[in-house]
């Protein structure tokens, strides 16, 4: 509204986050419906006025990708008020029939790769940052098992402003893994584990196993700490990461789990449960573990802080749920 826009500019607030989608008039009308063009002049009429903008970019295939990707970047690049720009892959659960497909295969993940560099390498030698960014999981999908061989480093992501829209998670979880090796910590773990002969069952999406298997595998803690890689069945679609997998998923795995290993202990990350205390589906900790009848920790998501709890939970059994 234009009362919205005045007070934006009154009161100077800015940088602001804005989804932009496309820049393609029908490809916006397309896609965000029939106030699509409103929005854009609104934002041309922002940015004039000196409001700074962080953009997104949700990208659906056969839509707003390909010609349509470049466009636009080339359109918001030549606005000094849009800071940079995160793309992002279309989300989709089963619990819907209009999108069945995102950029999950190689090669559709590689090609929005290529598209974007030719901006990065210009806005690198012109801004000093990369400008555009694309979220973790085109990076995933485009390289896979060679996926550590190809993630951008730490120094590219800046002070990792985007974290929050997936730029750059993988980066900050392999920096951390690394650090927990230089302080002992992942040895020391592995230590405890072949003195107690005891195994940990690490419960993730399938949004980690590009990453997460090889760290553990070129590490002291090869066979002792084994992912299990759990399919999200109750969302469906492409969701795949950790922090939206639900208890019965989970329990789900648990049981499934070929090696039925009744000493192991199962560790899931406290960023499937909300604040108080249950995932999406309204299991608490104390619930999967009933169901799925296991030894089970909860802790953090950053190596240096999981690897001392997953220690003290196998030495001190209260530790544990």
């Amino acid at each position: 509204k234009p009362s919205d826009e005045e007070r934006i500019i009154e009161q100077a607030l800015s940088p602001l986050r804005v989804s932009l989608h496309a820049f393609d008039a029908q490809v916006r009308r397309r896609i965000i419906g029939k106030h699509a063009e409103y929005g854009l002049e609104a934002l041309k009429r922002l940015l004039a006025a000196g409001i700074e903008f962080h953009a997104q970019i949700v990208l659906m295939p056969h839509e707003n990708d390909g010609e349509v990707l470049r466009e636009t970047l080339a359109w918001a690049y030549t606005q000094p008020g849009i800071v940079d720009v995160c793309i992002v892959p279309l989300g989709f659960t089963k619990h819907q029939r209009q999108f069945s497909e995102s950029f999950n295969e190689p090669e559709a993940a590689r090609a929005v790769l290529e598209l974007i560099a030719p901006f990065q390498q210009r806005a690198l030698s012109e801004r000093g940052t990369p400008w555009v960014f694309a979220a973790d999981e085109f990076y995933a999908n485009a390289y896979q098992d060679d996926l550590l061989e190809h993630l951008p480093d730490a120094q590219f992501y800046g002070d990792f402003a985007m974290f929050e829209d997936g730029v750059g998670i993988i980066r900050s979880f392999v920096d951390d893994w690394k650090s927990a090796e230089e302080a002992g910590l992942v040895a020391e773990l592995a230590r405890v584990c072949r003195k107690q002969d005891q195994r940990i069952y690490m419960l993730l999406g399938r949004a980690t196993q590009h990453f997460f298997t090889s760290l553990v595998e070129r590490s002291e803690l090869a066979g002792w700490l084994v992912p299990l890689y759990a399919d999200n069945a109750f969302f469906g679609g492409n969701v795949d990461v950790t922090g939206l997998l639900c208890g019965c998923d989970v329990v789900d795995a648990i049981r499934a789990n070929e090696a039925c290993d009744a000493r192991a202990l199962y560790a899931l990350m406290r960023v499937m449960f909300n604040d108080n205390g249950v995932t999406l589906d309204d299991m608490n900790a104390q619930q999967i573990k009933t169901a799925a009848g296991c030894a089970l920790a909860v802790v953090s998501c950053q190596a240096t802080e999981f690897l001392p709890e997953l220690k003290a939970c196998l030495l001190d059994g209260r530790a544990c749920i």
